[in-house]
């Protein structure tokens, strides 16, 4: 464990507490050479439809939306299945989100569903909740005891390469599925050298990825079991976004609805002090280098200097924030001091308050520098809040590309990222961010919802029955 524990902690302090993001899963897909093959193994007479091509990563769907009940009969546990979700902590970010809302779902399908982690954090209460069990290991040879103990582990993040090595050393044969978020490879290989090579990957049974596009990155040590199954929100949040769509579309069966979230965000601005004509940007994830907040704030300054009406309209929410503050927060709120800026940017500590926080936002921005399918835009989405983005990996298959449904510019790129605000700021450009937003919901509830994930996890853990 100690080695594990050392990549760790090598790997925070490079990237300031870098942690992968992602989401959780919609499409499985086989990949071989640059082509990802659809498989499906639930129900062969659906029908494939080929739903975004990008690169040389084409990714079919190998369930219709319109027979999705069809393939839910297919989709609980023929028998009594024991599933060990491992995590590399508990904290309330990207990589650990996307395993409590799929342990949540797989519980919700009939497995019976336990976790690992290395490190205690906030998700252990949400895990609780759940009712489910969470064990705290201390080194390598517990999470092998646990693994010994259930039919399939799901093995989550780069940071657990050690697990994955002992458990191919047992000398019982362990099932194991590895997902992958993280989509800057390099930064990882100096903690972890065994994933410069195909050997560490040939081992589970099967290496998930959240996006063909970080796939594409590690193909070079594909050794024929790598897949691609996309991301998900857990099913409530699905549910407030029907009926914000439903509000917004003023249909009289859905006037309590309306009644509802307007009530809602009424009282969220009020508590934030944002007024009817205030323009309310959340900006979600722990505060890091990675994530790029500083610049944004650094870019947010720029633009009011520019145009210095906005500074009396524009509230923007840094969501995700530490206790005690990293020190890229440290950073981050010296400079709004020393700017005066203070009533213009504000620190939410967790962004477990995220989605309470986008029923007040007119604008959801992401600025990060790298990503592998990033769950805060997914939720957004899902809320029909306008997205503003960094072009970041999977990017291209969150969005529908065809009807523009995002706002993006280079990641990394002070410039563009300006240019954006200038342009997405202005009274004039809000009718086409509405637009984009419904652009952006219908794709995603027609694509990423639990539903799909049901039946794409019930597919790959179910080859693994027997």
């Amino acid at each position: 464990m100690m080695k594990l524990q050392k990549g760790i902690v090598w790997v925070y302090t490079a990237v300031f507490a870098f942690v992968a993001a992602g989401g959780v899963l919609t499409g499985m897909y086989a990949l071989s050479g640059n082509v990802v093959e659809a498989h499906n193994s639930v129900a062969t007479h659906i029908t494939f439809r080929t739903i975004q091509r990008f690169g040389n990563c084409a990714c079919r769907d190998p369930c219709d939306p319109w027979d999705i009940d069809v393939c839910l009969q297919a989709s609980k546990p023929a028998t009594a299945m024991s599933l060990l979700l491992i995590s590399h902590n508990l904290e309330v970010q990207g990589a650990p989100l996307y395993l409590l809302n799929l342990a949540r779902i797989l519980q919700h399908m009939g497995y019976i569903v336990a976790v690992a982690s290395s490190e205690h954090g906030a998700l252990y209460t949400a895990y609780a909740n759940a009712g489910i069990e969470v064990n705290i290991c201390s080194d390598t040879a517990c999470f092998i005891n646990l693994m010994r103990q259930n039919t399939v582990s799901v093995v989550n993040t780069l940071f657990l390469t050690p697990v994955i090595w002992a458990a191919a050393q047992h000398a019982h044969p362990l099932k194991v599925i590895w997902v992958i978020h993280e989509s800057d490879r390099l930064t990882y290989q100096d903690a972890f050298p065994e994933i410069a090579s195909h050997d560490v990957f040939e081992l589970p049974q099967y290496v998930v990825f959240v996006s063909c596009e970080t796939a594409q990155l590690y193909m070079d040590v594909n050794t024929g079991n790598f897949r691609v199954i996309h991301g998900f929100v857990n099913p409530e949040l699905e549910r407030w976004g029907r009926q914000f769509a439903a509000a917004a579309n003023h249909t009289a069966m859905h006037q309590h609805a309306k009644w509802g979230h307007q009530k809602k965000r009424s009282m969220l601005r009020a508590r934030l002090g944002a007024s009817k004509d205030s323009i309310v940007i959340t900006v979600v994830g722990t505060i890091c280098y990675r994530k790029a907040q500083f610049p944004f704030v650094k870019a947010i300054h720029h633009v009011f200097n520019t145009r210095p009406a906005l500074k009396q309209r524009v509230l923007v929410l840094l969501i995700g924030d530490d206790d005690p503050p990293s020190i890229e927060s440290q950073l981050i709120r010296k400079y709004i001091r020393q700017h005066h800026l203070t009533k213009n940017v504000l620190f939410v500590n967790s962004h477990m308050t995220a989605n309470e926080m986008l029923h007040a936002a007119d604008i959801h921005w992401s600025n990060s520098l790298s990503e592998s399918f990033p769950l805060n835009i997914l939720e957004a989405m899902v809320l029909g809040v306008p997205v503003v983005s960094s072009q970041v990996h999977g990017l291209n298959e969150l969005t529908n590309t065809e009807s523009a449904s995002t706002t993006t510019y280079p990641p990394g790129n002070s410039g563009a990222l300006i240019d954006t605000m200038l342009t997405v700021l202005n009274d004039t450009h809000r009718p086409e961010l509405r637009r984009m937003a419904e652009a952006a919901y219908q794709h995603v509830h027609a694509h990423f919802t639990s539903q799909h994930a049901v039946t794409r996890w019930h597919a790959i853990l179910s080859s693994m029955q027997t």
